[in-house]
């Protein structure tokens, strides 16, 4: 088909043979043709699997494992279905094939042994690429082979044991075989081997290794986050490959070096394919546009040098095959299988003329099966798979059209056709050359001069152009430049500043991008490169130049460099309490505390003048703290300040006004102690009635913190606070100090009980004419004193005395020892842990015999003499009925008090309507038993 001409007869665009030109939308007539639709289809009668298995294509032939470990070879080139299918091969269900190599007239077959264990031993197989029969074996140490590759009638291949094989195809003997030691694990795609003979070995353990069969051992190995499922592929010096953990990368052959990669926005769906320009790969990639999850799969096209996106085709199906490209187009099929599509299948074809906007070579052809098998290029023919088993072999480019020769045309002086016919047949720099010298068309020239690649013609032939039009194809063809740096001292020659900048940041000069970047005006780029290349000279010079402090501070805020942002916040915008804040999450709290001290004190915030507080305790800072912890009413900070500067009445003052008792009284002890410290000791503190004062205190304070104490523990620790501060104050006083220990059997109601009691002296001086007193309300006679004599230091005296209780339960004897000190002088002498004593009293309502006192109240009372009644302490008979009527009304005053407090509980328990707590219910439980067993004692009395 002859096509009337290359260039837009509108804007002049080269088209070639486009139907639409990209720049003003011009279009060709239409003419149909039979590209894109299929020339037969098969059913295999077996599924194809997805992506675990590659079909081959070799001399016409396409050999297509599939899943019940199967392997059907099939002509491509056959002009009918029925032709196609040539033979099958049977492998044992045990093992999965996931594809062949193909030598001379046999196929090569290395198995994955998926049964159970023991595994048997392992062997490549030879087929006849004629009838598929098989034609040899060769035994491996192993159970599982890779696909073989093959070079110089050799056949390399892994085995899942760690070995490497060299077989001789020709003899089918072993030429050598490598153990691979290290990390790498096996995989069953087969191993890339480059130019230099080094084997890039994929695996299942997340990394690819370089083996190099000379030195037996792995040069370099490459760690990502995932399986490696394809062979690598490598093109000039780099190698390319898939992982499973979402990235494409590309490695420097030799080193392993990463040179780029590249991320899916979700995962990659197919493997990929490479030519000299592009990487092709099916991606799921959910991009803007997608609706309720349509439209959400891409063919993504990638610059094969730097990884970045050329362009991005959506399509409404999982693209699981893997594409192919050939002569400036690009085919991949989708399954298109939802939840309003069962089984359906399409079959793409784009038009790679402009890659960056992509467009279909033909209407999409949909097929009734989901399509997944890698797509494959036999000549004119484009062979495709389904999931179900079906083989489609459609046409993907339609027959040349014939035309004149081109110098035909140039010997009739007719340049433009002769162009023309030049470009037709792809020789772009002829056509070029006639449009430069002979039409004396540059902008025409310069496009085909791109077309061809030659990009230093375009730049010699349009460089220096003052028209537009030209100057931008220079810079297209400089773009197009190989080589970053040559690429961007051309674009910036030409004036394209961005473009310039974008080359030198990929040939790794970030400061000639920053100046770039400076040139376009694109300042935030410029601060971005040079921040990137670390010139922060030329970084910050810039900034200041635009005053842009917050920026400046902004950027020194997202680094973490914080003590820079505060530099900036304090010498050029004069913000203080923010410089303040800046050196405090630098770590310099120094500087903060500084800082903050400049800002003025209206402006501190409560919680800005308590980090002032808090830095100021934590430098030392002890009075600036101590002021603003006042400041922000924090008074028991405050009283921590004062403790920490020893000013310790005035901390107890404010610690006895926050109900902290036990810190006051540390306070009181530890002046008593600084006091008795700058006096030269405790002889000359003796009898200053400013530290007893002291004292005094806090032993009140240590016995206020004791009684509302709710743990064992504390009890203890206080009571030891206790007797130190006892055992301090009789030490300054020289005085004696108590301690008695009571000790009885039983007390019971209205009767006489003996009591006998320890007393020791454990304090500094002697006690003289030491006199014992008790009293108490519960008793109904009080306790004669009793003399114990002189009772010196650690010495110890023991007596005993007879109390009546009237009243059951709990009662409380104040015990009190008068006497003199050695001066002569009357006074009570303290006792350690207090002086009140708790005994417990019980109801017995037994009779029980007379009470026959010995000699008067106080001794030891002689029960040996029985009576029918009891006798009270002047040794007046008591009745039984007497003792009754007693009982009855301590039993009624009782039952009333268990009713006001049953009344307390139930009006609390109303509050919580029926959801009171469960100690508020146990309560009201208690109360209410107790009232029961009264009544019942009651009931029990009055009859």
């Amino acid at each position: 088909m002859a096509v009337a001409t290359i260039f837009c007869p509108r804007c002049d665009t080269l088209i070639l043979e486009a139907d639409r030109c990209p720049t003003c939308h011009w279009h060709r007539p239409v003419v149909t043709s039979e590209v894109g639709k299929p020339i037969w289809a098969v059913a295999l009668e077996v599924k194809l699997p997805r992506q675990e298995s590659h079909p081959l294509a070799v001399d016409g032939m396409v050999y297509a494992p599939t899943e019940n470990s199967q392997l059907v070879a099939l002509d491509a080139l056959a002009a009918v279905a029925e032709d196609s299918i040539k033979w099958r091969h049977q492998f044992d269900q045990r093992y999965r094939c996931h594809t062949v190599t193909v030598w001379n007239e046999d196929v090569l077959v290395g198995l994955e042994y998926t049964g159970g264990f023991p595994a048997p031993p392992g062997e490549l197989l030879f087929l006849s690429a004629e009838n598929g029969d098989e034609v040899g074996r060769f035994p491996v140490d192993g159970a599982s082979i890779s696909v073989p590759v093959v070079r110089d009638n050799v056949a390399y291949f892994t085995v899942n044991t760690g070995w490497l094989y060299a077989l001789d195809l020709a003899t089918r003997q072993e030429v050598w075989r490598k153990k691979i030691e290290g990390t790498w694990s096996w995989a069953p795609a087969a191993p890339l081997l480059t130019p230099a003979n080094l084997f890039i070995l994929p695996s299942r353990s997340g990394q690819l290794a370089a083996f190099d069969p000379a030195r037996g051992e792995i040069v370099w190995t490459f760690v990502a986050d995932g399986w490696f499922p394809q062979t690598p592929v490598w093109l000039e010096e780099m190698v390319y490959a898939r992982c499973w953990d979402r990235h494409l990368y590309a490695l420097e052959a030799g080193i392993g070096q990463e040179i780029w990669r590249h991320r899916a926005p979700r995962d990659y769906s197919s493997d990929f394919w490479l030519d000299e320009s592009y990487l092709y790969v099916g991606v799921k990639d959910y991009q803007a546009g997608a609706e309720n999850g349509s439209r959400a799969y891409s063919l993504y096209l990638l610059d094969r040098h730097t990884g970045e996106r050329v362009s991005r085709y959506e399509v409404q199906g999982h693209i699981f095959a893997r594409p192919v490209a050939a002569e400036k187009a690009v085919f991949f099929t989708t399954d298109d299988r939802s939840r309003e599509v069962n089984s359906q299948g399409t079959l793409y074809g784009l038009d790679l003329r402009h890659p960056q906007n992509p467009e279909p070579l033909w209407e999409p052809y949909i097929v009734e099966q989901r399509f997944q098998s890698d797509l494959l290029l036999v000549d004119d023919r484009l062979i495709a798979g389904t999931h179900q088993g079906a083989m489609y072999a459609f046409r993907w480019q339609a027959a040349q059209a014939i035309t004149e020769a081109p110098a035909v045309y140039a010997q009739q002086g007719d340049w433009e056709r002769a162009a023309i016919a030049y470009a037709q047949q792809g020789d772009y720099v002829q056509a070029a050359e006639i449009y430069a010298q002979q039409l004396n068309r540059p902008r025409r020239a310069g496009q085909l001069y791109l077309r061809a690649g030659e990009y230093d013609r375009v730049i010699e032939l349009l460089g220096p152009s003052a028209v537009e039009t030209e100057r931008g194809l220079a810079i297209e063809a400089a773009q197009a430049l190989a080589e970053p740096a040559a690429r961007a001292k051309i674009l910036r020659d030409l004036g394209d500043f961005l473009d310039a900048a974008r080359a030198y940041k990929e040939a790794g000069d970030w400061v000639a991008a920053g100046e770039c970047y400076q040139e376009a005006q694109e300042w935030e780029e410029a601060r971005a490169a040079y921040a990137y290349a670390r010139a922060w000279e030329r970084w910050d010079k810039l900034t200041r130049d635009l005053e842009l402090w917050q920026d400046l501070v902004a950027r020194f805020l997202e680094a973490g460099e914080y003590a820079q942002a505060a530099d900036v916040y304090a010498n050029e915008l004069g913000l203080f309490l923010e410089a303040a804040t800046c050196y405090d999450k630098a770590g310099q709290p120094a500087k903060a505390l500084a800082a903050y001290s400049q800002v003025a004190p209206e402006r501190l915030t409560p919680e800005a003048q308590r980090r002032l507080a808090e830095l100021a305790e934590q430098e030392g800072k002890l009075e600036v703290a101590l002021e603003a912890y006042r400041a922000v009413d924090d008074r028991r900070k405050v009283a921590e300040m004062l403790e920490k500067s020893a000013r310790h009445l005035e901390a107890a003052d404010i610690f006895t006004q926050e109900g902290l008792w036990g810190r006051a009284a540390a306070n009181l002890e530890q002046q008593v102690e600084r006091e008795i410290e700058r006096l030269g000791g405790v002889r000359y503190v003796r009898r200053n009635k400013q530290v007893e004062e002291w004292l005094q205190r806090a032993i009140t304070l240590f016995e206020d913190e004791d009684e509302v104490a709710e743990t064992e523990d504390d009890r203890n620790y206080f009571y030891r606070c206790i007797r130190r501060c006892r055992n301090k104050l009789a030490q300054l006083r020289r005085e004696p100090l108590l301690k008695v220990d009571v000790q009885t059997d039983f007390l019971t109601l209205n009767q006489s009980s003996a009591v006998q009691c320890v007393v020791e002296n454990i304090g500094w001086g002697t006690a003289r004419d030491l006199t014992l007193t008790v009293g108490s309300s519960h008793l109904q006679h009080p306790v004669a004193p009793l003399e114990l004599g002189d009772l010196r230091r650690n010495e110890t005296a023991t007596t005993a005395f007879t109390v009546v209780p009237n009243i059951a339960g709990a009662i409380m004897l104040q015990v009190n020892f008068q006497g003199q000190t050695k001066h002569g002088e009357v006074r009570t002498f303290p006792v350690e842990g207090g002086s009140n004593i708790i005994l417990e009293a019980r109801a017995d309502l037994a009779p029980q015999p007379p009470s026959v006192p010995r000699d008067d109240l106080g001794r030891l009372w002689d029960e040996s003499t029985p009576s029918d009644s009891s006798e009270d302490i002047d040794g007046a008979p008591v009745s039984q009925e007497e003792l009754v009527r007693q009982r009855i009304e301590s039993l009624r005053r009782q039952l009333a008090q268990h009713y006001r407090n049953l009344n307390k509980y139930e009006e609390q328990a109303a509050k919580w309507a029926g959801e009171a707590p469960v100690h508020l219910q146990n309560q009201i439980e208690d109360e209410q038993q107790a009232i029961t067993d009264i009544e019942e004692q009651l009931g029990e009395l009055e009859k």
